[in-house]
């Protein structure tokens, strides 16, 4: 079965939750299943007329790849924690992990594919006072 997450240090709660002392441990946040992965290469393109075109690769890392996630129907403070977790994080990446079903390690065990992502907007909807969803986009970065 895959699996899509991410993680929510210790640290990162104490700041979210303006707590005194670092919680126990940190918090595992999968999306809803079906989230979708959009990739695109980029191509510099020169045309010629009568349908001839020259193609290359443009730059060190030509795919740019986005995640459409979502959180629906969730505990309202389980929205918060991750709204505030994306607010924290804004231009800084954080991994997304995902399951990589083609590199298992022989032994049944799977691997994960490990992408540094940044989000730069969420939506919110507010559907019962103790009941919401969220909406993001994650963008893959490219860093060390």
């Amino acid at each position: 079965m895959s699996t899509f997450q991410f993680e929510i240090s210790p640290a990162d709660i104490k700041v979210i939750k303006n707590l005194a002392s670092n919680p126990a441990s940190s918090v595992i946040v999968r999306p809803d299943r079906g989230f979708t992965r959009k990739s695109k290469h980029n191509i510099l393109r020169a045309n010629f007329g009568d349908g001839y075109e020259q193609r290359v690769i443009g730059g060190i890392n030509p795919r740019s790849d986005s995640f459409n996630v979502s959180f629906s129907n969730r505990a309202a403070e389980e929205i918060h924690l991750i709204a505030g977790f994306l607010d924290l994080k804004q231009a800084i990446s954080f991994d997304l992990k995902i399951t990589d079903t083609f590199n298992s390690n022989g032994d049944g065990t799977m691997t994960f594919t490990t992408f540094k992502v940044t989000c730069e907007e969420y939506s919110i909807s507010y559907i019962q006072p103790t009941v919401q969803a969220l909406i993001a986009t994650f963008k893959r970065v490219y860093e060390p």
